[in-house]
């Protein structure tokens, strides 16, 4: 629910609609700029943890804050023009060093907005925008080409999952699981060619906030909040005059982050939105309108009370997350602390370390069936071929060997090029007796091909050569 009202924060351009003056735009340099030195540090001299482990989402992060920076209203000088201008390069570099292709997307859009708006007398405006268009997919394209293969192949089986809960969607927090299954199926069912097998693993989102809304909402609860979406975006831009370019480009940059990448599901990203909602200044003031005291009460305590909710709730995932952290060092691990975690609705917050330590600790204790149970609670929320691995020991310790198997096969179907999985395999035939069935498995291994060399490869690759020698 908070990444639902997150999301109505960020497709509105009248967000930025109470803080005026020039102090805000300082801000915003100064922070953009401390990012970008932290990221200099962080690549040229001295190893420091930064704030996002994934430096594709800060380059994205960065593009964001700099379309925030070209949005706000700032005086015609000179010195603006070149802070602006300095910053939009350093970014858009990091993000090219960084291959961040919704980044440079992002900006380059950006870009071609404020050439057209400057320059509309010279030049013919649909011209430059489809030559900048055509040239810049084309050139994303390639620049990661086979990612965008596999970005291709989740949209592919993600739309399936679309045709399958058409109305009801498969519900919040739910993709993960609903996804990896509709893979799973995929390459049970259509075999699959060696471009998609070997790009197949894990997903967790379709890096396309839009879409994966349909599947967990559905199409009925989806239509009511784009409708909702264009509304808004339809009166900002017909109430915009002097400074409609800057809402073209607020709105442009949020549906490419929309499309490409997946901004609500990174906390920096999401807090910045909602700190957005009350301190950014006027993009486009709405008109003007004079309400009632009553219904300036009503306006003020709706929102307010939204925030304190959202505040409480956290404060509460705080505080039960501060007994439990550090668990996977910690074997302390009770059936108590486990009923006190389950007395929170864990289609609302869950915490994936402390049920996977709970469930080790269970397995330990000999109590496969409670372990097992707590590990698929785990699996609804993040379907995990490392998590399926674990369910197979858990089942084939319990002598449910035709389960174990079951799980391996769904493991494999996921991603049919693991290593790891199709080792799991062999060694469950091996264990069984079942030489011949191991021995196909060792070929199959043999011939797969290698993504990253590793260590554990050349150890599996070995042991399938000795399985097939003797």
């Amino acid at each position: 629910m908070i990444n639902l009202i997150l999301l109505s924060i960020f497709v509105s351009a009248r967000q930025f609609s109470v803080l005026k003056g020039n102090k805000f735009v300082c801000i915003l340099y100064a922070y953009i700029s401390v990012l970008i030195l932290i990221w200099l540090i962080e690549n040229t001299f001295i190893h420091i943890s930064p704030a996002f482990d994934n430096q594709v989402i800060f380059s994205n992060y960065l593009s964001f804050l700099v379309i925030v920076m070209l949005c706000v209203p700032k005086p015609d000088s000179l010195t603006y023009k070149v802070t602006d201008g300095l910053l939009f390069i350093s970014v858009f570099a990091i993000a090219a060093i960084n291959s961040a292709r919704t980044g440079i997307l992002v900006l380059c859009v950006a870009g071609i907005i404020i050439v057209i708006q400057h320059y509309a007398t010279y030049l013919n405006k649909k011209l430059v925008l489809a030559f900048f268009s055509a040239t810049l997919i084309c050139g994303l394209f390639f620049l990661k080409f086979s990612s965008s293969l596999g970005r291709y192949f989740i949209l592919k089986n993600s739309l399936a999952l679309v045709a399958k809960y058409p109305f009801g969607g498969v519900g919040l927090n739910h993709f993960s699981f609903h996804y990896n299954l509709q893979q799973a199926e995929y390459f049970e069912k259509n075999n699959g060619t060696e471009i998609e097998k070997y790009l197949a693993d894990n997903i967790y989102t379709p890096n396309n906030e839009i879409l994966q809304l349909l599947i967990e909402l559905g199409g009925i609860c989806f239509i009511l909040i784009f409708l909702f979406w264009l509304k808004v975006i339809y009166e900002d831009l017909k109430s915009a005059k002097k400074n409609r370019p800057s809402s073209y480009i607020w709105y442009t940059s949020v549906l490419i982050l929309f499309l490409i990448s997946y901004p609500l599901h990174n906390s920096i990203f999401a807090y910045t939105l909602l700190i957005s909602w009350f301190f950014l200044p006027t993009i486009t003031p709405p008109k003007q309108v004079y309400l009632s005291p009553k219904k300036i009460s009503f306006v003020l305590a709706l929102p307010l009370l939204i925030l304190i909710s959202c505040l409480s709730f956290y404060v509460i995932q705080f505080k039960h997350l501060n007994e439990w952290k550090n668990t996977e060092y910690n074997d302390d691990i009770s059936e108590f602390s486990y009923k006190k975690y389950d007395a929170i609705e864990p289609g609302i917050y869950y915490n994936d370390k402390f049920l996977f330590k709970y469930s080790q600790v269970l397995y330990s204790g000999g109590q496969f069936t409670k372990a097992e149970s707590t590990l698929n609670k785990l699996l609804k929320y993040r379907c995990s071929i490392f998590f399926l691995i674990y369910r197979s020991d858990i089942e084939f310790a319990a002598h449910h060997y035709q389960e174990a198997e079951k799980t391996l096969k769904l493991a494999i179907n996921i991603a049919p090029n693991k290593f790891i999985t199709r080792s799991k395999m062999m060694y469950y035939y091996l264990n069984t007796k079942d030489t011949l069935q191991a021995k196909k498995q060792a070929a199959l291994i043999l011939k797969l091909p290698v993504k990253v060399s590793s260590q554990i490869i050349t150890d599996i690759k070995g042991q399938c050569v000795s399985l097939l020698k003797n």
